[in-house]
């Protein structure tokens, strides 16, 4: 079985890896807030297909315009901010096999089907 995800699907208040305020909700970001959110999650993550131990392939890839289209679909009551979404960037870059291993639940829990 071969899984396809684009997470797109976010440290301080002053801000986090990617400059921004990482206690800005996502359901907030301007448009250059986002552009810059992606350029953080392309600047973590590398593009590369995956072999899980179960079997399961997941393919990364980094997208800046899946990125924006994701950022743009958000639920309106999304809590997560830019620091969970940093956070699962990096998270998810390391293991993408558990998606992050729990650190991608806030962002996640905000995509609208």
């Amino acid at each position: 079985m071969t899984r396809t995800l684009a997470v797109v699907l976010a440290l301080s208040a002053c801000g986090g890896d990617s400059g921004l305020d990482t206690n800005e909700l996502l359901v907030k970001l301007t448009a250059s807030d986002k552009s810059a959110l992606c350029d953080y999650e392309a600047s973590v993550t590398m593009a590369r297909t995956v072999n899980c131990t179960d079997g399961s392939q997941v393919i990364v890839s980094v997208n800046k315009s899946t990125c924006l289209g994701d950022l743009a679909n958000i639920d309106a009551n999304c809590l997560a901010n830019i620091g969970d979404a940093e956070t699962c960037y990096v998270a998810f870059d390391a293991d993408p096999c558990s998606i992050g291993g729990g650190a991608c639940t806030e962002v996640l829990a905000c995509e609208n089907e």
